[in-house]
């Protein structure tokens, strides 16, 4: 585990929380920019956290892609 000076999951729900809706590879695009040493499976664990606990809405688009929703703004 690497130690950043703001956690992934905060950089995401900036993103998001400025987006509302966005598509995957986007979102890992502009996390990559704030964060460049994460890797994808990192991305992906946070939004399955965020999903589970009902802070966004993950829908398949197609096989590669996913449809990023935030639905509870209170979160943040």
């Amino acid at each position: 585990m690497v130690w950043r000076e703001k956690p992934l999951k905060s950089v995401i729900l900036e993103i998001l929380n400025k987006r509302k809706v966005i598509l995957s590879n986007k979102l890992i695009e502009l996390v990559e920019q704030r964060i460049p040493d994460v890797s994808e499976s990192m991305v992906f664990k946070v939004l399955m956290s965020l999903e589970i606990n009902r802070v966004i809405s993950v829908t398949p688009v197609n096989k590669k892609q996913k449809k990023i929703e935030l639905i509870m703004n209170q979160y943040f």
